[in-house]
């Protein structure tokens, strides 16, 4: 339901990377603190590499992507 929202949203407006980008990097933060690892990589890596952003949270996307690569 909150990605269906974020990509109805994103058509609907000029920043619509920004809103899959942290759409998506939400989604990853609660599949692993749920402890579904593999739904966090799935959304984190979806995050990095398909909606990157060239500011800080973009920086701290990539980092989280690279550690949860390795299992951290």
């Amino acid at each position: 339901m909150i990605l269906d929202t974020a990509h109805h949203s994103a058509i609907s407006t000029v920043d619509g990377n920004g809103v899959l980008f942290y759409a998506h990097l939400y989604v990853s933060l609660c599949q692993k603190a749920l402890g579904n690892s593999a739904a966090a990589k799935l959304h984190i890596t979806k995050t990095a590499r398909d909606f990157s952003v060239k500011h800080y949270m973009g920086d701290v996307t990539r980092i989280y992507a690279e550690r949860l690569q390795i299992g951290n």
